[in-house]
């Protein structure tokens, strides 16, 4: 990107910051995370998603807590300017490129759990990408960045990032920094970013249960889970950002397009690989132990024209 493009895309940065500070709740306590997970730049303004009520005096609420707020140019200008370098509120703002939208930020911190989902090299790349942008506090001061795994050491040749072998050794560190007063503060979060090879479910479990009770410590993760309320998809080779549609009797895995503009229930896309070993990529559960459902799935990805009662 160019250096004009850097900038620019610094600005936008720093009226995300502006906006979820301003869309605070007066009775938020301070050091709580914002409202807002993700927001949409174009050129007449910004979109702002989030999995709970979005409101302050500044804008008005949505009608439903999943439902969009939008914000023109001079709405945003009309803020209250801030230090983004310091901000009064815990964030840790990633930019997605999403190809043919506008400028696409996602805050980690305000998800709390987020997931990638798509083919494993995407995966992969996306996961070194976020994990770069916030160990460099590219577009929010975060505490520490925790990288879990091999595929993701290489950070720490360039950047803050801290990187541990296991899952395990990553809750250990977390326990240790608060134990000693240098995490759990609330003024900054810490991410917690694992990897492919070094996801293993259990201890997985364990970090997520410790996040829980913990609003700084957010983690991203290289698979689906119940707890996420992002998920990033790389499907097809194109980004896009589904989180977790709040306030309805709904099933926990049902999320809402946070860049298509709509408010409905929908399922993350998955991605069906029939060369070679089949897989099935974003799925929430494994399919491996399931051989119909898996032929199943892999005749209708197929025949997008869909199926006869006369076929089976």
């Amino acid at each position: 990107m160019s250096a004009g493009g850097l900038l620019a895309e610094q600005r936008l940065a720093d009226d995300a910051v502006k906006i979820a500070v301003a869309a605070r709740d007066a009775t938020n306590a301070p050091g709580t995370t914002s409202s807002i997970i993700c927001y949409e730049f174009s050129r007449e303004g910004v979109t702002l998603n989030g999995a709970t009520p979005i409101g302050s005096s500044e804008f008005p609420r949505p009608e439903a807590p999943a439902a969009h707020v939008y914000l023109a140019s001079d709405a945003i200008l009309a803020l209250d300017s801030v230090d983004s370098s310091s901000p009064s509120q815990p964030m840790c703002l990633v930019s997605l490129d999403v190809e043919g939208r506008g400028r696409v930020f996602v805050d980690l911190a305000a998800a709390g759990v987020s997931a990638v989902v798509g083919a494993e090299t995407a995966i992969d790349e996306t996961l070194f990408e976020l994990a770069r942008q916030a160990a460099t506090s590219a577009f929010s001061p975060i505490r520490r960045v925790i990288v879990v795994g091999r595929e993701l050491r290489a950070l720490a040749d360039d950047t803050v990032a801290v990187p541990v072998s296991r899952v395990e050794e990553s809750l250990e560190v977390l326990r240790r920094l608060e134990a000693s007063g240098r995490a759990g503060d609330g003024s900054q979060v810490s991410l917690i970013v694992v990897s492919r090879e070094a996801f293993r479910g259990q201890a997985v479990r364990g970090l997520l249960a410790y996040a829980a009770r913990r609003p700084w410590c957010c983690v991203l993760l290289p698979f689906p889970a119940l707890s996420a309320s992002v998920i990033i998809s790389t499907v097809g080779g194109e980004l896009g950002c589904y989180f977790k549609v709040a306030g309805h009797a709904i099933d926990g895995d049902t999320f809402a397009d946070g860049l298509a503009g709509s408010v409905i229930g929908l399922d993350p896309p998955v991605e069906v690989a029939v060369l070679g070993q089949i897989e099935v990529r974003g799925a929430p559960g494994a399919l491996d132990r399931r051989p119909k459902l898996t032929e199943l799935i892999v005749y209708l990805a197929m025949h997008p024209e869909g199926a006869t009662t006369s076929t089976w």
